[in-house]
């Protein structure tokens, strides 16, 4: 799927990420109704060792929530906490690469309801 694909809920995405070299990182989605959830690691407060390309474990159903699912993969040489990256989230902050975090963002819109 492309940046700003159509999506539906119900539909399985699966998250594969290339870690540019980078050591650390997370994976967050933020959907439509503001919900923050974790997919890298799926609990825990740090930035955890990334492999060079890998597939997660499992598929992430999308749920019906409206408008859109934003998904956010941070990546760094220093491993860093989470929280104040959910907390911007959570705010609906535009998040900005900085010279030790580097995000990478990926949407799917998904259609109103009838």
């Amino acid at each position: 799927m492309s940046d700003g694909a159509l999506a539906r809920s119900g539909d399985l995405v699966q998250i594969i990420y290339r870690s540019g070299g980078l050591r650390y990182g997370a994976i967050l989605s933020v959907d439509g109704r503001g919900a923050v959830t974790q997919h890298l690691p799926v609990a825990g407060g740090k930035a955890v060792s990334l492999a060079a390309k890998d597939t997660l474990d499992y598929a992430y159903e999308l749920d019906d929530a409206p408008r859109r699912e934003r998904f956010v993969f941070v990546a760094a040489d220093i491993r860093f906490d989470l929280q104040e990256i959910i907390g911007q989230l959570n705010e609906g902050s535009t998040l900005a690469s900085t010279a030790e975090l580097h995000y990478f963002e990926f949407t799917l819109n998904k259609p109103s309801a009838p």
